[in-house]
């Protein structure tokens, strides 16, 4: 059963530095997501699951594929820049996984077609349909169980190789100045990715 994305009300703002400071944000996408390493660390999420309310300002802002991949790219430069195991992350007509795993001590390059869902609590979720590695004929349940044990990925990122998929769970990741954020809209067809930004409460 497909995910239905959530339709909620956001209030819009469109304060130009909030605007500016979100664009940084999204080097995580999906990734969750989101200039510097230090600053898209995770925080500890308290009882898995960070908790919104209506005591936080929020706003949306939307981007198109090639701005989303402009940070990933960013990100991913820095963050696996010290791997061995590296991988990358676009979204084309699908979101696409590729990267390198060894079959009997040979590397193959692969690539991983997922189409993108935004479920109904602003988490990301995408579903595996298609793989390429190489020459082989390796099932999808392998491939998914290799990146899920070889490759570097933050702790809001689940792989499930028995269903196929791939969880980004932004409710459990927050910004080191208390920042959040949640998917409202992902049209690959359409060119547009929208999320939610949740400001820290003022105290």
């Amino acid at each position: 059963m497909t995910p239905k994305p959530k339709n909620t009300q956001i209030t819009k703002r469109h304060n130009p530095w909030k605007i500016a400071f979100v664009t940084l944000i999204l080097v995580l996408i999906f990734a969750v997501s989101f200039v510097s390493i230090r600053a898209f660390s995770p925080m500890p999420a308290q009882d898995n699951q960070t908790k919104l309310t209506a005591k936080n300002e929020s706003f949306s802002v939307t981007f198109n594929k090639k701005q989303i991949n402009g940070f990933i790219h960013y990100y991913l430069a820095n963050q696996l820049k010290n791997e061995t195991v590296k991988y990358n992350f676009t979204l084309e007509k699908h979101a696409v996984l590729t990267g390198k795993l060894y079959f009997l001590n040979q590397p193959v390059e692969f690539s991983l077609a997922c189409d993108p869902y935004v479920l109904e609590n602003g988490n990301v979720q995408l579903k595996a349909r298609s793989i390429a590695v190489g020459r082989l004929n390796l099932p999808l349940t392998f491939v998914m169980g290799y990146i899920s044990h070889n490759f570097k990925l933050p702790k809001w990122v689940e792989v499930d190789a028995n269903k196929q998929l791939i969880n980004l769970k932004l409710n459990q990741f927050k910004l080191a100045n208390g920042m959040q954020f949640t998917a409202k809209r992902i049209d690959l067809k359409q060119d547009k990715i929208e999320f939610n930004v949740f400001l820290p409460p003022v105290k």
